[in-house]
């Protein structure tokens, strides 16, 4: 029971750091660098950062593939300046949106070999409204790529490995 106590510690410490740095520097920046998909990512990075869905290419290309998926369904149900779902509600074209960016994002990732499984909730983010033009986008990938290099940069401390409070990788 040790060892989980001390693992679920770190994954207490890490997750928080992440998401707390972020967003700080959103503060700063005024800028909405955090979103409800980097809260599985930064789990994900925290607790099994040697895996495959948790890696630099499947993070980042995992959540582009989202972006452009929810957008592209946006652009096609004609939602690119409705108000949010949560704002507008329910509508067909939004089921419809919803429906076809989670498809896509899912077969895209496969068809890749980049599956990120919080990515599918970075489309339904995009394609539901709720982050929907071009400069939240990219401000949202930037804060996938910050979130990445900082959860590298974190689980690399020589303190964090020696305490082998991390899986190891295998």
């Amino acid at each position: 029971m040790h060892k989980k106590i001390k693992f679920s510690l770190t994954t207490f410490i890490v997750t928080g750091t992440l998401l707390l740095t972020l967003g700080l520097l959103a503060l700063i920046l005024k800028h909405p660098l955090i979103f409800p998909s980097l809260g599985p990512t930064a789990f994900l990075l925290a607790t099994n950062p040697a895996s495959k869905i948790a890696s630099g290419k499947n993070t980042i290309f995992g959540h582009l593939i989202g972006v452009v998926c929810g957008y592209t369904a946006l652009v096609i149900f004609g939602l690119t300046t409705t108000p949010a779902i949560i704002i507008s509600g329910i509508s067909i074209h939004f089921v419809l949106a919803a429906a076809l960016s989670i498809a896509l994002t899912s077969s895209l990732m496969i068809l890749f070999s980049v599956e990120h499984p919080p990515a599918g909730a970075t489309t339904l983010i995009i394609s539901l409204g709720i982050l929907h033009t071009i400069p939240n986008i990219t401000v949202l990938m930037i804060a996938v790529i910050l979130l990445y290099l900082e959860a590298r940069f974190i689980n690399n401390l020589q303190i964090v490995k020696s305490a082998r409070l991390l899986p190891k990788k295998g």
